[in-house]
């Protein structure tokens, strides 16, 4: 049975005259196949016109509860409220970056753990994010093996935090949108406290040590 009304066509079952169990429903935002309940979509694949791919729940005709999602900025599995990201998921993006953890209206949000594979400078960082930004508390993980633990304002160390090196060694302080300031504590890898500079401007050596103390922390880009 079918019914075509404008750019609208529906193949399928019908109950009561509305679509109602497993149907194909066609319009102009793309193709729809999958199972119907007095009208609505309630589970199937959406292709959209532009080749983005959906499967999973719906409700109302929105995106809702579990699905994934392939789109042109990667791959989402997870939770869905009113066709936004919601809750729990999972995204692969086409740079080869991922990020898992929480979501709200879209956007990264709660605590999440994003890992970059595309051998950048940043390896990952796990944390708290508000709205799609570095914000709260977390820890900057460096390809060098280097390691950042502390607060996150925008993205940057900001606040009180410990930059733990490959080598071992802590250098424990405050930092100000990315930079050390004031006292900072070092810490070798035999627990012998060290002094530290101003500013983060200083080459420091312990029992043969050399410390190499990095005036500036990358911001996290995405």
């Amino acid at each position: 049975m079918s019914l075509k009304s404008m750019k609208v066509t529906y193949s399928g079952n019908f109950v009561g005259g509305k679509y109602h169990g497993s149907g194909t429903l066609t319009s102009t935002l793309g193709v729809f196949e999958g199972t119907f309940e007095h009208g609505r979509q309630t589970y199937g694949k959406l292709e959209y016109d532009n080749h983005d791919f959906y499967e999973g729940q719906f409700k109302l005709g929105l995106k809702h509860g579990e699905g994934k999602m392939i789109s042109q900025d990667g791959i989402y599995n997870g939770q869905w409220v009113k066709d936004l990201k919601e809750g729990k998921g999972s995204m692969i993006y086409c740079d080869g970056s991922s990020y898992e953890g929480n979501w709200s209206l879209g956007m990264r949000h709660g605590k999440g753990t994003w890992t970059n594979s595309n051998k950048g400078f940043i390896a990952s960082y796990n944390g708290d994010w508000v709205y799609d930004t570095r914000e709260g508390s977390g820890e900057i993980v460096y390809n060098t093996g280097d390691k950042y633990v502390g607060a996150i304002v925008a993205g940057q160390p900001h606040g009180n935090g410990k930059m733990i090196l490959a080598s071992g060694v802590v250098l424990e302080g405050k930092f100000v949108n990315g930079v050390m300031e004031g006292k900072v504590d070092i810490l070798n890898p035999e627990k012998a406290v060290v002094s530290v500079l101003e500013n983060g401007q200083m080459v420091g050596e312990t029992e043969g040590v050399e410390i190499l103390v990095p005036p500036f922390l990358p911001v996290l880009q995405f």
